[in-house]
């Protein structure tokens, strides 16, 4: 599978249907979560993945995710940290800071709050404003087609996430340090990095770098190359030019993956 600064969102959705199976007519996760923890851990057994940082990798890509507010991903990639997370032994945790916030239960948090009175959970396709220019069937087909999907998904995480005896975390409605997601923000946000490093605190600089890797997969996922290149080097200007995703993706940019395109430039591909 490919890394994460080269990953599309087709790819990414691929992943999360390794890692878990669609659920649709004719299967039971919902009624039995435990056959699909089960299939999982086969799953992970037969790919040979180190857990551990499969893990943090979803955890990660969770992170970009909220930043892109792409609900029905992150519906997925919470049911993955889930599956994920009995197959990691207790001598690893999650190597997520606290200057970043958790994203899994910013996730919870972030699905909470977009959920309709109705119980429907909105996806990436769905326009309050159009709805509302809706009536009667028109209205309940289009809110049907533009909800499903992330509902069915957010259903099938918080069965799986009650069934094991966990309880879905509180978060703040901010979370600290949150990275900028707009493709200028990013690259102001990089350059404000860059001049203000060389004299920054010890918290500031570690507020920063968290935010390195789930930046450089945003850029990437855009292929948005001049916002990847001041990304990278922000991280220069922090001393984190030799993590292995700061590599991987200082070569990518080199070798033109990123090259310029027009139709995407500065925006997340459709779905």
């Amino acid at each position: 599978m490919p890394g994460p600064v080269q990953k599309t969102e087709e790819t990414e959705q691929a992943r999360q249907h390794v890692l878990h199976p669609r659920s649709g007519p004719g299967t039971d996760h919902v009624q039995r979560p435990g056959h699909l923890r089960g299939a999982f851990r086969r799953i992970v057994r037969g790919v040979g993945t180190d857990a551990a940082a499969l893990l943090e990798t979803v955890r990660l890509l969770l992170d970009v995710n909220l930043t892109r507010g792409h609900l029905d991903l992150v519906a997925e990639l919470l049911l993955c940290a889930d599956l994920l997370r009995p197959a990691v032994s207790p001598a690893s945790p999650p190597q997520w800071g606290a200057a970043s916030g958790d994203p899994e239960a910013r996730g919870w948090a972030a699905l909470a709050r977009a959920q309709r009175p109705d119980g429907a959970v909105p996806g990436p396709v769905h326009r309050p404003e159009k709805l509302s220019a809706l009536t009667g069937e028109k209205a309940e087909a289009y809110l049907f087609g533009s909800c499903y999907h992330t509902t069915l998904a957010t259903g099938l995480a918080a069965v799986v996430r009650l069934s094991s005896g966990s309880r879905v975390a509180e978060a703040p409605q901010t979370a600290p340090g949150s990275a900028p997601s707009a493709p200028d923000e990013v690259r102001r946000w990089a350059e404000t990095v860059r001049a203000r490093a060389p004299r920054a605190s010890e918290p500031e600089r570690a507020s920063w770098s968290a935010r390195l890797d789930t930046l450089l997969v945003l850029c990437a996922q855009r292929y948005d190359r001049p916002a990847l290149d001041a990304v990278l080097g922000a991280a220069r200007a922090l001393g984190r030019d030799d993590t292995p995703l700061v590599r991987s993706a200082a070569t990518l940019l080199a070798a033109g993956w990123c090259a310029p395109a027009p139709q995407d430039a500065g925006h997340d591909r459709p779905r």
